[in-house]
């Protein structure tokens, strides 16, 4: 078993439909964004964070960021999907009441299986979404799955889950909760009551990444979504945790390539990129 931290540099990102055959080499990972996948085939066995289940396609996966999961599969059928990820960000503007992503992902994973009809409308809009000539309107489209979803999983069958205990799972929902607090590992480790050896391995083994690395990503994130709300970049960087501009400004260039002001100017939203699922 093997583990990531993917990151997705833009705010909203999508697939073509993928289809393998055989068994998968299935790995632990976590991102930023939201995740959908809509699955046409395979025996799935998904794990996210404390749950796990055996899904049957057609179904509905939906992921909320910054949680630890795999997908497994059976050999002996076709795994047939496409993904996609976006930040919440993209959505600002989009009227809550129509489309409320949090009642959405209502939990850290919800699956759904689907009908005939959900299905025809799922592969409408997702190949309207991938389609580069509709990139000027590619919110409005993804308002409009996220409102079919909502619409059609609020008395759809939702496939039980079965729990399972994973304590990294908690220290990272800790993190995100409070990455605007002075946070380390040490803090971490006793609040978790284990040691920082056994923090460390076991936060490399399910996230490919360090605490302290981790930390440093959330704030990224946290503090670029203050900036694109209109915050300066000193305030920002203050109110997630670092007081010295010229480093954070340093820190989120190592992260995303680009230096804050130029991120949000060149409006990096979309990207169709091909990602090992």
């Amino acid at each position: 078993m093997i583990s990531k931290f993917q990151e997705y540099p833009g705010l909203f990102s999508i697939e073509p439909f993928r289809t393998d055959v055989g068994a998968l080499e299935a790995y632990y990972h976590i991102h930023d964004k939201y995740e959908l996948s809509f699955c046409l085939g395979g025996q799935l066995y998904v794990y996210n964070n404390d749950l796990e289940m055996h899904i049957a396609a057609p179904c509905l996966i939906l992921h909320r960021p910054y949680t630890v999961h795999f997908v497994d599969v059976e050999s002996n059928a076709p795994y047939i999907r496409r993904n996609i990820y976006f930040d919440s960000v993209f959505l600002d503007g989009i009227d809550r009441r129509i489309v409320n992503v949090d009642e959405i992902f209502s939990e850290n994973l919800c699956v759904y299986s689907l009908n005939d009809l959900q299905i025809g409308r799922l592969c409408q809009l997702t190949s309207q979404l991938y389609d580069d000539s509709n990139s000027h309107i590619r919110q409005l489209l993804l308002a409009a799955l996220l409102k079919d979803i909502g619409q059609f999983t609020s008395g759809g069958e939702r496939i039980a889950k079965n729990r399972r205990s994973l304590y990294i799972c908690d220290v990272i929902s800790y993190i995100c909760r409070h990455y605007m607090d002075e946070l380390d590992t040490a803090r971490i480790a006793k609040q978790f009551f284990v040691s920082q050896t056994k923090l460390n391995r076991d936060f490399r083994f399910y996230t490919q990444t360090t605490v302290r690395q981790f930390i440093t990503r959330v704030r990224m994130r946290g503090a670029l979504r203050l900036i694109m709300s209109g915050s300066t970049v000193a305030d920002a960087a203050h109110k997630c945790g670092i007081s010295d501009s010229s480093h954070f400004i340093r820190t989120f260039k190592s992260c995303y390539g680009t230096t804050p002001y130029q991120y949000v100017k060149q409006g990096i939203y979309a990207d169709h990129i091909s990602f090992e699922t």
